[in-house]
Formats: C-alpha cells, sequence, structure tokens
C-alpha cells in the first residue's frame, strides 16, 4: 500500500491526534530501517539506479524516487559513508581534491545531496538506458545509487502492522498524545501481524 494509505490508517487508529508531519518521518524512518534489514522477514523497499559521474563535478543528487542512500557505489567498489569531518582527517583539501572517489558525505539535513570524496577526475561512462536490474555490469567510472524508495509499496497484509509501528512511536514521544501504555500495546500488536504474515505455518507441513 501506498504511503498515504498507510499514513492516514495511522491517523484513522489514533482518533485524529497523532501528528501527520512525525507520522511521514516514522513512514520513512521504518522504510530504511526494512531495507537495512532490520526487520525479519518483510521485503526490502528498496531500488538502484545509475548516475553518471562528472569530471571536476563533487556533489550529487539523489533519485527522485529515493528515500535515504542504503548504499553508494563507484563503479563496483562501495564508498564510505564519512562525516565531513572524518573526510578532512583522511585529506584536508577534501573539497578540491580530484581523483577516484573512495566516500560520500552527506551535505543536507534531508540527505537528498552527497558530495564525493575525492571529486572524480574523469567523466564516467554514458548509463543512458541501463539500470543495475538489467545489465551484467557497472559502467565504468559512474555511481550507483542504492536507496529506500517512494515508488514500491507494502504488501496489502502489512499496512496494519507497520501502522500500528508508526502509530507506537507516535505515542511514546513527547508530545501532548504521549500514552505509553498504548504505545507498548501498538508495538505489539504490530509485531504480532507481522509475524503471523511472515512466519511460515508454525506447525509444519500438513
Amino acid at each position: 500500500m501506498a504511503k498515504v494509505d498507510v499514513t492516514t490508517l495511522v491517523s484513522t487508529l489514533a482518533n485524529g491526534a497523532s501528528d501527520a508531519t512525525t507520522v511521514s518521518d516514522y513512514y520513512d524512518d521504518i522504510v530504511e530501517e526494512i531495507g537495512r534489514g532490520m526487520l525479519p522477514g518483510i521485503l526490502s523497499i528498496t531500488d538502484a539506479s545509475f548516475v553518471q559521474a562528472v569530471v571536476d563535478t563533487r556533489t550529487y543528487t539523489l533519485p527522485t524516487d529515493a528515500i535515504r542512500p542504503l548504499m553508494v557505489m563507484y563503479d563496483d567498489t562501495q564508498l564510505g559513508d564519512d562525516m565531513a569531518a572524518q573526510a578532512a582527517d583522511v585529506d584536508a583539501q577534501w573539497r578540491s581534491s580530484r581523483g577516484q572517489p573512495i566516500a560520500f558525505v552527506r551535505t543536507d539535513e534531508t540527505v537528498r545531496t552527497i558530495a564525493l570524496v575525492p571529486t572524480p577526475d574523469h567523466t564516467g561512462d554514458d548509463p543512458t538506458g541501463l539500470t543495475p536490474f538489467d545489465t551484467s555490469g557497472f559502467p565504468a567510472g559512474n555511481l550507483t545509487f542504492i536507496y529506500t524508495d517512494r515508488g514500491p509499496d507494502f504488501q496489502a497484509d502489512e499496512e496494519l502492522g507497520i501502522a500500528l509501528f508508526i502509530m507506537s512511536r507516535e505515542f511514546r514521544r513527547d508530545s501532548d498524545h504521549c500514552d505509553g501504555e498504548l504505545a507498548d500495546m501498538a508495538a505489539k500488536l504490530g509485531d504480532l501481524l507481522l509475524r503471523a504474515v511472515h512466519t511460515p505455518n508454525p506447525c509444519g507441513s500438513v
């Protein structure tokens, strides 16, 4: 189900008491956790895209449907996910250095853009028309973004469990509708529903 369906369900379950902005943020958090395999048994809601690296271009924007990056690769090598201070420890002039990228730095709070460390010293092969799912190799000298995605949706039978997880976080935070008992109940019920959906026949073959 689409994000709007899940967040609307949270609002309905919360009888309108939830905050739409934080519920939206919690949805993104849970999608990222699923993408990183933190909720076992649920299919990762992820996608991947090639992005051409351009000589002397340090900053790149995530694909439109991306929520958050899980991994960034250059050629066939995973880049380190560093902070600016870590990049400076390796090379104090990393913002102007050129060469083969070895890491990336997130450059704003919404993580919609990243900066490569160091800046590419050549332009990669044109990846137009290629995706990581229909090619046997990586276009040389380019980026591959692997990310949690706005496009793919939860399965219909996962919707209520995910909504309850979000509701649990919403009612656990410090707010005018904080309710620890309700938060605990929602988390337990959400976990039970998702386990029921994703656990094979617990009694074995019948």
